[in-house]
């Protein structure tokens, strides 16, 4: 009887061992999975990109509270789904939020993208892009009837509100900026595979996200004379170098259809 007894009493000991084990293998598989949930959700960073500009050396950084997912198995790029802000910190440590966004998917999630400091001295500024930039991510050519440009952003220390959106901002071409960084020219350039993509010199007005007509002239971007339209047969008059030869001047080159140069002056 008692050896029954004590049978009982070492598996009801037993039983309560097993309970107690149990019970502290789930709270450690709570606390790993409070752990992944924070990981999930906690500030992460996307890209980060230091360069001198603004007078100064600055860190622009894109960061995501949610998750963040490689573009493609084998991509470089990586993208948020969930809350994204873009910090701009200078070398003190000042930090300033420029813009916050969120994404649910690859396609609507932004990147940062295109960063260029332009201006001298106090007359810096600094354009970039933090949009949905589909054929970025997915690592294709931006081409084929794509924009060659994304940027949609401004920052300009000067300005009282220095943060600005661009809805204008050129999407081809290779701008040439005058040394205020307020304007540019923008020479014709070639965008599909074939003929020619023929058009008048332009300028971008930054400030006032602009773009202007500034010659009646029309011609192709240079090609050693063999520029022709779609059909290869007509020959085009072609575009020159473009510079800004002042402040507000600006010259530019014409070579027409019978081979001789024009030169283009005016005033933007």
């Amino acid at each position: 009887m008692q050896k029954a007894f004590n049978v009982l009493v070492a598996l009801i000991g037993l039983a309560v061992l097993i309970l107690a084990l149990a019970f502290v293998l789930s709270l450690g598989q709570d606390e790993a999975e409070s752990e992944v949930a924070e990981s999930e959700t906690s500030e992460q960073i996307v890209r980060e990109e230091i360069l001198d500009a603004l007078g100064t050396t600055i860190t622009l950084r894109h960061t995501c509270e949610g998750e963040v997912r490689r573009s493609t198995e084998l991509g470089k790029l990586f993208y948020c789904i969930g809350d994204n802000e873009l910090v701009m910190t200078d070398v003190e440590g000042n930090e300033r939020s420029l813009v916050e966004m969120t994404s649910t998917s690859l396609n609507d999630a932004p990147i940062l993208d295109e960063v260029d400091a332009i201006g001298l001295g106090e007359q810096s500024k600094l354009l970039f892009a933090f949009a949905a930039i589909n054929c970025r991510l997915l690592e294709e050519s931006c081409g084929a009837g794509q924009p060659h440009h994304y940027i949609n952003h401004l920052y300009d220390p000067s300005q009282g509100s220095p943060l600005a959106s661009l809805s204008n901002y050129p999407k081809y071409g290779t701008l040439v900026w005058n040394w205020l960084g307020t304007k540019a020219l923008v020479p014709v350039e070639q965008v599909g595979g074939a003929g020619c993509d023929d058009g008048s010199l332009v300028g971008y007005d930054l400030l006032a996200d602009e773009v202007v007509a500034l010659t009646d002239e029309i011609g192709c971007e240079f090609f050693q004379g063999e520029a022709k339209d779609v059909t290869g047969d007509e020959v085009r008059a072609e575009w020159g170098p473009a510079y800004w030869s002042g402040k507000d001047e600006y010259t530019t080159v014409l070579l027409s259809q019978d081979g001789t140069w024009k030169e283009i002056t005016g005033t933007f």
